[in-house]
């Protein structure tokens, strides 16, 4: 399952996030999250509600298209408005600011492969300790607090590396064709 995704990611999301890192050196954040939004937003919600729109616009003068454009337009400037997607467009960013250009993709690539990973097997490791946890007596409604705590800790310690993190030498950073 992880490597299905991961394939797909490489292939239509990390390609053009490193490509977009370098056209555009000074508003990576900007140029990340709009990759983001059409990524996401396009394949799940735009095809889907294209059909929709332009079966609701349609009429005897006009097949509903520009309509159709025109709402989904708007409907994209109040998602982009609302910051949808604003913590994992800056990911890419960060990185390269920590790790420069030359290797964002491979880098942007095992982060998303530990995320998608963790989604796997995040839910089934709370579920074990959960069951443990009710066999060895603990009320159903307590199950989860050792789980809590687990979770605290790791976002402390998430939060803890990411304070100690510094920029990587300038020497490794890329500098272009001499």
């Amino acid at each position: 399952m992880v490597s299905r995704g991961g394939i797909g990611l490489g292939i239509g999301y990390i390609s053009p996030v490193s490509t977009l890192l370098k056209w555009f050196p000074d508003r990576p954040g900007m140029a990340i999250g709009m990759a983001i939004m059409g990524f996401g937003g396009g394949a799940m919600l735009g095809s889907p509600l294209a059909v929709a729109l332009m079966n609701n616009f349609q009429s005897l003068t006009s097949t509903g298209v520009w309509e159709t454009f025109a709402t989904m337009g708007t409907i994209c400037f109040c998602i982009i408005m609302s910051m949808y997607g604003g913590g994992f467009a800056t990911i890419p960013a960060y990185l390269r600011d920590i790790f420069g250009t030359m290797q964002v993709g491979a880098i942007h690539g095992r982060l998303l492969t530990a995320w998608s990973t963790a989604t796997e097997l995040g839910p089934v490791l709370v579920n074990y300790i959960r069951e443990y946890q009710i066999t060895a007596g603990v009320p159903r409604a307590e199950a989860y607090s050792i789980t809590t705590y687990i979770m605290v800790g790791l976002l402390l310690v998430g939060f803890i590396s990411n304070r100690l993190m510094v920029e990587g030498d300038k020497r490794h950073h890329f500098q272009g064709a001499h």
